[in-house]
């Protein structure tokens, strides 16, 4: 009996990048830690017909996966099916990528887990495990695509556009503001920071991949461990700071102890 898994997030870049990326089965290791070795083993570039090839490591047990591209519609559908033989493989795995905004992409991995021999009784066992870390297994795949890829350039935000509708006036008849006007003040920049998504430490934790793994747990397509989904190859703030724009100046007398507000 098949059993299924899938798990979505959605990612802060374009689709185009996001399907570059998940593409090549090169980059599991970048969000799937068990994943020892991968490497395309055939020539051209990669699509329908493409093979990859992997190491897993997976609580102390190396497997070895093959996974071969048999869809690939840039930039919205991958599929893979595992051509190697272990106890729990995967016959049908993939991606599905959807645009939700101008610079964010919906990434969907599946996988699709059967047992062989033995495997018939680990299966179930791997299929639970696999749905329960789903979840954090895509957010894992976000954080790996948004560290290795240029985030989208939307121009300057509202807050800096700039009126070209009449030159400025010459330098030497401005008026300078009047004293304590903050109204003129330059915006500070402001910026956020994303947390990369932690590694999974414990193997046992993560949902099958494509690329394979240990028989108690589901493979993945990069060859990974089959407890986290993994791509083509075997898949499956700081908080801004403005400084404030200081105010009236202090009387003489008075010690003045200007500070940011973070």
């Amino acid at each position: 009996m098949a059993h299924e898994f899938s798990g979505s997030a959605v990612i802060d870049r374009l689709i185009n990048d996001v399907f570059e990326f998940l593409a090549d089965g090169t980059n599991d290791p970048k969000f799937s830690p068990r994943v020892q070795q991968i490497r395309q083993t055939t020539d051209g570039p990669i699509g329908v017909g493409t093979v990859f090839e992997s190491t897993v490591k997976d609580a102390g047990m190396t497997t070895h996966r093959q996974f071969e591209l048999t869809q690939f519609e840039a930039p919205t559908k991958i599929r893979w099916t595992e051509r190697s033989k272990n106890a729990v493989t995967v016959p049908d795995g993939g991606y599905d990528l959807a645009q939700v905004s101008d610079s964010e992409t919906k990434v969907t991995i599946h996988n699709v887990l059967e047992g062989h021999g033995i495997g018939k009784l680990l299966v179930g066992f791997a299929a639970r495990a696999a749905i329960k870390d789903a979840p954090a297994f895509a957010q894992r795949i976000k954080a790996a695509v948004e560290a290795a890829t240029p985030a989208a350039d939307n121009g300057p935000s509202v807050g800096h556009a700039v009126d070209t509708s009449a030159p400025p006036r010459p330098a030497d008849t401005q008026s300078p503001p009047p004293a304590g006007d903050t109204s003129a003040a330059p915006a500070e920049p402001r910026g956020a920071s994303t947390a990369d998504a932690p590694p999974a430490s414990d193997a046992t934790s993560d949902p099958p991949s494509a690329s394979g793994g240990a028989p108690s747990e589901p493979p993945s397509a990069s060859g990974g461990a089959p407890s986290e989904p993994s791509p083509a190859s075997g898949g499956a703030p700081s908080e801004p700071t403005s400084a404030e724009a200081p105010g009236e100046p202090p009387p003489a007398d008075a010690q003045a102890d200007p500070s940011t507000d973070q």
